[in-house]
């Protein structure tokens, strides 16, 4: 006999530490968020720099296994100063992705946005996502489950939490080992050609 889905609610963990991605292997977690500053990461200026500047016609949709990940980025990305940072910093992520889940490729997607991607909030249907932003506004998020949401699209922000630019989440969706129904409610935020983001996200391929 199949084992009933839990239905107990789920916790968000977050942290300084990039230690707290583990703590997503607790059936109480839907998310764990490393709380970092883009600050204080190495040639910090440039990175930032240039990832504001990067055109919006930046749109990588690729299966990757680790070793590939710089090449293909350097046929992507625009030279410039900040390049070889943005480049380690994507290359870490993924690094420590794969890591964590034991995993040989993953799907990664990389793009500059001027409108959101996926307004509405929602739960995926997968078993877990990294996001992070390397500039404009961040993913956007709830600890209520969705079919408690009376009206996906006029939310009071008070009922919402958003992530910072610079932070890195990993977001069980519903396609998680007994997950079904407790996949973290997210959506994307509001970006313009003025204020553009720079995301990128991480799937298991």
């Amino acid at each position: 006999m199949m084992k009933a889905a839990d239905t107990t609610p789920r916790k968000q963990y977050s942290d300084h530490n990039a230690q707290v991605f583990g703590r997503i292997y607790e059936d109480s977690c839907n998310m764990t968020c490393w709380q970092r500053s883009l600050s204080d990461a190495p040639l910090s200026d440039q990175l930032m720099q240039y990832a504001a500047q990067l055109p919006d016609n930046i749109n990588l949709k690729q299966v990757l296994p680790l070793t590939g990940v710089k090449n293909s980025l350097l046929r992507l990305l625009p030279e410039g100063p900040g390049q070889d940072a943005l480049i380690n910093d994507i290359y870490l992520l993924t690094d420590m992705f794969t890591c964590l889940f034991e995993l040989e490729e993953v799907g990664m997607r990389l793009a500059v946005l001027t409108r959101p991607m996926c307004p509405r909030f929602h739960v995926d249907h997968i078993p877990c996502r990294l996001v992070t932003s390397w500039s404009g506004n961040a993913t956007e998020w709830m600890s209520k489950p969705l079919h408690m949401l009376d009206d996906r699209d006029t939310l009071d922000s008070s009922l919402f939490q958003r992530l910072n630019t610079g932070d890195v989440a990993l977001i069980k969706g519903d396609g998680w080992y007994n997950n079904q129904g407790n996949g973290l409610v997210h959506r994307s935020p509001q970006a313009s050609a003025s204020q553009p983001r720079l995301f990128m996200s991480l799937d298991f391929a």
